[in-house]
């Protein structure tokens, strides 16, 4: 089952009814507070599935219908590389382009391709399905080394935002302690549709804002986008 393409609303977007892990291996940004670490701490067959490198497995030859709108690699980082200059870990260009052409195949779907590395996802910007809808994850404005893992700072990810043309959504989850102006300032130069902001729900000992930030910070982007708070933000708010 869990090789399959999954039907089930999306946690963060509702449009979501489809989930679509075709990926296996352990995500190179191996951001500490990650959900599937902790499901794979859980379950055998998803600590299976992610770990070891990047590879395809056989649910890239699924069948994916018709008139959904498909999460692609929600438990991974399909465009994920190394942001240190010392390491060459990234996912094989090969492997992204099978996972593209698998999605061209079935054109009458929408899909959803969430990352942390949206300047990688502009060098495929003209193999992603007419009908892609792109996030990026920004959690703060500022750069928490300790928890970011192995990615580019937020600022780098907006610059990358910028230049992409489909429909665009920003997820803040994990919220963390962020400088107000920076942060809207950030957001607003992605230019999303939409935001979802979320509060850490694992544990992880991160640095979060007051009650009043957050509350400062979503009347200003209601401004310009709409926002979903997720159930988990009543913890800070």
């Amino acid at each position: 089952m869990m090789n399959k393409i999954i039907p089930g609303k999306g946690n963060m977007y509702e449009f979501i009814t489809h989930t679509w892990n075709p990926m296996r291996g352990e995500c190179i940004h191996k951001c500490p507070y990650c959900s599937t670490h902790k499901l794979a701490n859980i379950y055998p067959m998803i600590a299976k599935k992610y770990s070891g490198p990047p590879e395809l497995d056989k649910s890239v030859n699924d069948d994916l219908g018709c008139h959904k709108v498909i999460f692609v690699c929600g438990q991974s980082d399909l465009f994920a590389e190394s942001a240190r200059i010392d390491s060459n870990d990234s996912v094989p260009g090969e492997l992204i382009e099978r996972v593209l052409e698998q999605c061209n195949k079935y054109p009458n779907n929408k899909y959803f391709f969430q990352t942390k590395n949206p300047f990688r996802l502009l060098s495929y910007i003209g193999l992603l399905p007419m009908n892609s809808k792109v996030c990026t994850t920004i959690e703060s404005d500022r750069y928490y080394e300790k928890f970011s893992g192995d990615t580019h700072s937020p600022f780098e990810r907006m610059l990358a935002m910028e230049k992409i043309i489909f429909d665009k959504y920003v997820t803040i989850e994990p919220l963390m302690d962020f400088d107000l102006m920076p942060m809207i300032e950030i957001i607003k130069r992605c230019n999303p549709i939409q935001v979802n902001i979320g509060a850490d729900s694992g544990k992880n000992s991160l640095p979060e804002p007051d009650s009043e930030k957050i509350e400062q910070l979503i009347i200003e982007l209601q401004k310009f986008t709409i926002i979903h708070k997720k159930s988990n933000l009543k913890r800070l708010l």
